[in-house]
């Protein structure tokens, strides 16, 4: 059969109409802040420069026309759209996006300005009529056209394209206020026939067409309005008495069918008295604004209006602002065939929590932009924090940023990293997805290799599309297989890899952890990395511990699951210590309010219409986001929340919901049997038999009355409870085997574990369990037991020894190290030669080698020999503390067994600290070349294991060779190759050194705290004050510390009463040579010749101080850059006790002159000081306060600020008479001055340097 040109337009307009796209005709602008999406109209001017200017007001008919007008000339979807018939166009525009949403404008305007009349009580309100359109005028404020786009400027010249709408005024009512109230339904009527011909297009309802003649606005239009709108067309409501005898029980009847036939109540009896919205159904207006103009018109129907009509002018408007803020939610019909079948669905959206989400967006701002923050997301269980973290995700994600994602698993507490790996594992698998570029790959497998070298191999091993990314290549390079500190290797490495992705993508990197109450402590250790490991490199600034730049973690946890024995309490601690801010964001169940805005945009529907429903579900779920959801998907299942495809919507039956009783998975991963059994009695329900049948399909656990969840299949169930049950056992300690015979079960479990954690994870896991069979003495016991040979037992051996010495039982350890030695045929005791002749006899030794013998030795092969040179290694940072007469023999063994038997990771350990003891015997140079050999050995023994430590103590050596500053850089590399290696010791020493130098280069910390200005002392924990009683080194740098203290604030008590307690320990002490000994010999004269002119014994403390400038004299000939301003200003303060004024005032100045040079600003500042006291010693004041002025400066500008104070006091007390409110007034300080002839220029200059000492003071940080 032919198809006719009728039916052929008709099937091109439906086509036609589907193809129809958000983008045709008008723009979509949308706030990435909000969920709500604001949609703003742009119209589009054709060539017709007419069509260009719209007047300032037009009338809503107007309107109307050019609207449709301008739709149709600038639509895309309707230019080719050319064998269209005009009804069938004008059907296609009413429906479009362009119009429908400019409609809606107008309309919102019009229940606005009702509305507002209403809230200001009453008058103005527009008298109710049947032709209200002819009555309404649009307000357009002016336009212009810009690229061909025609936009609407308001007053003050920036565009707005929001058409307004407004009554004419000679139709408002303002005299009669209670008829204004009387009739708020039928403007709601009014409003509705409004609506209709808006949305129609300019047409008319069909049973007001014939009044439209007659229709009139005058004083007789409201009776004859409301006599049109028959209010209520059943007799209940009418004054007169009736006779409802014979007619009740038809009437009754028919009440009775309707509700049995689950009508919508009283639909059917209003159909011949409203007015019919087919037509605008028919043009394929959105069935959501039919349905509004539906209920509109059927505000005036009295008792017999249906449930869903308008009561009030503030719920249209309401809807109407829905709709156009909302349109793909509230306007647009949804696809209830569709949903018919798969039921309802839940989209990822999230629901009043834009408060906490904008709390969060504002600590990333912080954090990425160097502040340094976290936040933790807390609350109940189903309160939605994993839906509002995945929120800020995909936020940080829009916004180019990088979020790694991982989850804690309960079964998994033993497996170490495994969130961690887990969430590096899906960014790597992210990146080989095809839409990614190879180029960014290629990129990120690059700077992979550049930054970790062979370390890499360790991230491949538990980074499963790393390994894919690197290549296979990746496991044939060069690594260290075995290390001491494989764990915190791994949190290094992790952390390294994570600077990695930030500047390979350019972007700052955000690290979400679900579930932190089930953190493994290696994971935290990691992100305490990540968090506050300081970023070190060359500059002293970059030191301040404000975690990395860049970086931003958040994480989830249950309320209450976190207390003060967590490990991740401990993070906070930290944080607040590091002044690092984090934020808790606590999450709580629904408000009534934001849960039926939760059911509202699930179900499409209007939150008015959906209120009956969100009480019920309030009811039985007291907010509980997921809960809620839950709810509402089993009503879905069971057919009492249902789409109706009649009505185009949901509908739901809210007396069956109410009586019926649902049966929710309340109770978490286990339940009581008693409790199951209480609710069957209260149910009236059996559940314990269906819960049996359940265990007997494998679902469920049943074990001491108590029913739990099985794993799910895809955990290795075997593995998982094997490591579960070491950890459990290994985090009660040595209380959880009270039965010492079954300590041989334990430490089977502890070794089974390891192994299994070795297969998974490069034997970190390993570690850790063996780490802690040790510390139980379970595995050591065993191993001693049960080995076979000595050998055998010499690696649980060792780490038994590191165990004693980083518990800070040095003395132990030290004790078992010799003789585990001993045994193996390395006696080190009963020599009783010095240090002295031990180190000559090791340069004799060495005499016999060149360099170039030395670097291509073989390495070491015996096994014996390997493990004897650990031990050796071991002990000689521990015996250079407390045993530094002993020390040089451990040196000399190493470098033996090194070039006899081959070198090994340790060999350059002997070589460095050989170096070092030939320098703290005065052989600078010396000691400088068998550092830099050890240095060119770390290259050739084929692992680095030991360059943290050669790094730290090659440093110290270099330090007095080539200028301070520039060695800094060396700790900062020592600190990145111990943690490389997860050598935390040796890195936290660098970083120590580190520090150190830099107060002594001139560069202030503030972890120094008087000299900051505050009166915060340092915390000694009690294993502190056991070190300081058995460690003579430890001892000599605390009272050394105390004396400089008391020194700088010229406290002569306190300083000869520590001066005092370092001498009487300095004997026994460290055997290398440190940077801090030369300022040690610096400080220690320049007390002892200032105590020298005030106490008695003064020839003493002269001697001393001889001693000491002697000591910084032959230093300065090896770096006159580092030393040469410490020994002039010793020789100054020697000519000041000996009173040879002349040389001590040619010795301040070079002392001052040279520290400037050489960029010490702390040393130029104390030169200035000393030398200002000198001055005032001799009577010569105007220089003191000069030279006093300068000091100020310099200790400011280095950030002394406590010394500031100090020297403030001092000046005011020396060189004023009593001063109340301090020296701000130039003129009344030169009053008040004691020495008249002073200059105005240094007064103010005080006055300056004092003020600014006082804005800086009150900020010290800042």
């Amino acid at each position: 059969m032919m198809e006719s040109a009728e039916d052929a337009a008709l099937n091109e307009a439906l086509s036609m109409l589907d193809s129809l796209t958000p983008d045709d005709g008008f723009a979509i602008d949308s706030d990435d802040d909000d969920d709500d999406m604001n949609f703003n109209l742009t119209m589009r001017a054709a060539g017709n420069n007419d069509h260009n200017k719209l007047e300032s007001m037009i009338i809503l008919s107007e309107w109307i026309s050019r609207t449709i007008d301008q739709v149709d000339r600038t639509s895309s979807s309707l230019s080719g759209a050319t064998a269209l018939g005009p009804e069938l166009r004008k059907s296609m525009i009413l429906c479009s996006d362009d119009y429908l949403l400019s409609a809606l404008r107008v309309s919102c305007s019009l229940a606005d300005s009702i509305c507002r009349a209403e809230e200001e009580g009453g008058k103005l309100l527009p008298i109710p009529s049947l032709n209200w359109a002819a009555c309404i005028n649009v307000h357009v404020q002016g336009t212009r056209e810009i690229n061909g786009t025609l936009t609407i400027e308001n007053g003050n010249g920036e565009q707005e394209n929001h058409d307004k709408a407004e009554f004419l005024p000679f139709l408002c009512n303002v005299n009669d206020e209670a008829a204004n109230h009387r009739s708020t339904m039928q403007r709601i009527y009014s409003l509705g026939i409004v609506l209709y011909e808006i949305f129609s297009g300019g047409e008319r309802p069909t049973n007001l067409l014939k009044k439209e003649q007659t229709a009139d606005v005058g004083s007789n239009e409201l009776s004859a309005i409301e006599e049109d709108f028959n209010f209520d067309p059943l007799p209940f409501d009418q004054a007169s008495p009736i006779d409802i005898g014979v007619d009740i029980d038809e009437l009754l009847e028919k009440i009775t069918t309707e509700e049995e036939q689950n009508l919508p109540k009283k639909r059917q009896s209003l159909q011949s008295k409203s007015i019919s919205i087919e037509p605008l159904k028919a043009k394929w207006i959105p069935g959501p604004l039919c349905d509004l103009i539906v209920n509109m018109l059927d505000s005036t129907n009295g008792t017999l209006a249906g449930e869903d009509s308008y009561k009030s002018m503030a719920d249209v408007r309401a809807d109407l602002q829905l709709m156009m803020e909302k349109p793909k939610i509230f306007l647009f019909d949804q696809d209830m065939g569709k949903l018919s079948v798969t039921g309802l669905q839940f989209r990822d959206t999230m629901f009043g929590r834009n408060a906490e989400l904008s709390t969060i967006k504002e600590a990333n701002r912080r954090s990425i932009s160097g502040d340094g923050e976290l936040v933790i997301i807390s609350g109940p269980s189903g309160s939605g924090k994993s839906l509002l973290a995945s929120e800020f995700g995909r936020y940080v994600s829009a916004g180019g940023g990088i979020v790694l994602s991982g989850k804690f698993d309960q079964l998994k507490q033993g497996k170490p990293f495994s969130a961690l790996a887990s969430a590096f594992d899906i960014y790597c698998g992210n990146l080989m997805k095809e839409s990614c570029p190879s180029s960014t790959v290629k990129v990120l497998a690059s700077n992979v290799m550049a930054s970790l070298g062979g370390e890499a191999y360790h991230l491949a091993k538990m980074i499963p599309n790393l390994a894919l990314i690197l290549g296979p290549d990746v496991f044939d390079i060069s690594h260290d297989q075995v290390c001491d500190h494989p764990q915190e290797r791994l949190e290094y490495l992790l952390c390294q890899f994570v600077e990695v992705i930030s500047s390979s993508s350019g972007a700052p990197v955000t690290l979400f952890l679900d579930d932190l109450q089930w953190a493994d402590s290696a994971s935290i250790a990691a992100v305490n990395q990540l968090l506050f490991t300081a970023d070190f490199s060359s500059s002293p600034s970059s030191s301040s511990l404000k975690g990395r730049k860049q970086f931003f973690f958040y994480g989830c946890c249950r309320e209450g699951a976190i207390d003060k024995k967590h490990l991740v309490w401990k993070v906070f601690l930290r944080a607040q210590l590091l002044g690092v801010k984090h934020t808790n964001v606590k999450l709580g169940y629904f408000e009534e309010e934001t849960l039926n805005t939760m059911v509202s945009e699930t179900l499409r529907l209007s939150p008015r219409l959906t209120r009956s429903l969100s009480d019920v579900i309030y009811h039985k779920t007291k907010g509980n986001p997921l809960f809620v959801s839950q709810l509402m998907l089993s009503l879905s299942k069971e057919g009492l929340l249902r789409p109706s495809l009649s009505r185009r919507r949901w509908e739901w039956d809210k007396e069956k919901i109410q009586i019926c009783n649902m049966r929710l998975s309340c109770f978490g991963a286990a339940a009581e049997f008693t409790v199951i059994k209480t609710l069957e009695g209260a149910l009236n329900k059996n559940l314990v038999d269906n819960l049996d049948v359940a265990v007997r399909e494998g679902l469920l656990d049943k074990a001491d009355d108590m029913y739990r969840f099985t794993p799910p299949a895809d955990v290795d169930t075997d593995d998982s409870l094997l490591l579960i049950a070491a950890n459990q056992l290994n985090l009660a300690g040595p209380e959880a085997v009270q039965d010492k015979s079954q300590n041989a079960i334990v430490a089977d479990l502890n070794l089974r574990a390891g192994k299994k954690a070795m297969e998974m994870s490069d034997f970190v896991e390993a570690y850790s369990y063996f780490d802690n069979g040790i510390s139980l003495q379970l595995l050591y016991e065993q191993v001693l037991t049960y080995g076979r040979t000595f050998e055998d037992k010499l690696n649980v051996m060792y780490f038994s020894t590191c165990a004693l010495a980083f518990s800070s039982r040095l003395p132990e350890s030290i004790e078992k190290g010799l003789d585990i030695l001993s045994k193996l045929g390395f006696e080190l005791r009963g020599d009783e030669s010095s240090m002295e002749a031990c180190v000559q006899e090791t340069k004799s030794f060495l005499s016999g080698y060149t360099d170039n013998d030395i670097l291509n030795t073989r390495r070491m092969t015996d096994p014996t020999t390997i493990i004897a040179m650990k031990f050796l290694g071991k002990m000689e940072l521990g015996m250079t503390q407390i045993m530094p007469k002993s020390i040089a023999r451990v040196t000399q063994r190493i470098i033996q067994l090194s070039l006899l038997h081959g070198m090994s990771p340790v060999s350059p350990i002997g070589f460095v600290h050989l170096g070092s003891f030939i320098a703290k015997f005065g052989d600078i140079s010396g000691g400088y070349h068998y550092v830099k050999l050890a240095r060119s050995l770390l290259d050739k023994v084929g692992s680095r294991e030991s360059a943290g430590e050669v790094i730290c103590i090659g440093t110290q050596v270099v330090s007095y060779v080539e200028p301070l500053q520039a060695a800094l850089e060396y700790h900062d590399e020592g600190f990145t190759a111990a943690m490389a290696y997860g050598d935390v010791i040796q890195a936290a020493l660098n970083h120590i050194q580190l520090c150190i130098s830099y107060v002594f280069a001139g560069y202030i910390q503030h972890s120094v705290f008087k000299l900051i200005g505050t009166d915060e002392e340092p915390k000694y924990v009690a294993e502190g004050q056991n070190v300081l009683a058995t460690n003579n080194s430890v001892k000599t740098t605390y009272y050394y510390q105390k004396a400089f203290i008391s020194f700088t604030f010229r406290s002569y008590d306190g300083t000869k009463e520590n001066i005092g307690k370092y001498l009487a320990c300095i004997g026994n002490t460290w055997a290398n040579l440190f940077i801090n000994h030369s300022f040690h010999a610096f400080y220690i004269g320049l007390i002892s010749f200032w105590l020298a002119r005030k106490s008695k014994d003064g020839q003493h403390w002269i001697e001393r101080g001889k001693s000491s400038k002697l000591a910084l004299k032959k230093w300065a000939e090896s770096s006159s850059w580092t030393f040469e301003n410490k020994w002039f200003l010793l020789e100054a303060e020697e000519s000041f006790c000996n009173n040879n004024y002349d040389a001590a005032k040619t010795y301040y100045d070079k002392a001052i002159s040279s520290a400037k040079d050489h960029k010490f600003i702390n040393e130029e500042a104390l030169a200035c000081e000393l030398a200002a006291y000198f001055h005032l010693e001799l009577g010569q004041k105007d220089k003191a306060l000069e030279l006093f002025l300068l000091a100020h400066e310099k200790y400011h500008e280095w950030g002394a600020f406590g010394k500031c104070t100090s020297l403030y006091e001092f000046v005011v007390s020396n060189f004023s008479s009593p001063i109340g409110t301090g020296l701000t007034d130039t003129d009344n300080m030169r009053q008040e001055i004691a020495f008249p002839n002073l200059e105005v220029g240094l007064l103010s200059s005080l006055d300056d340097a004092l003020r600014r000492h006082t804005d800086m003071a009150s900020d010290p940080v800042g």
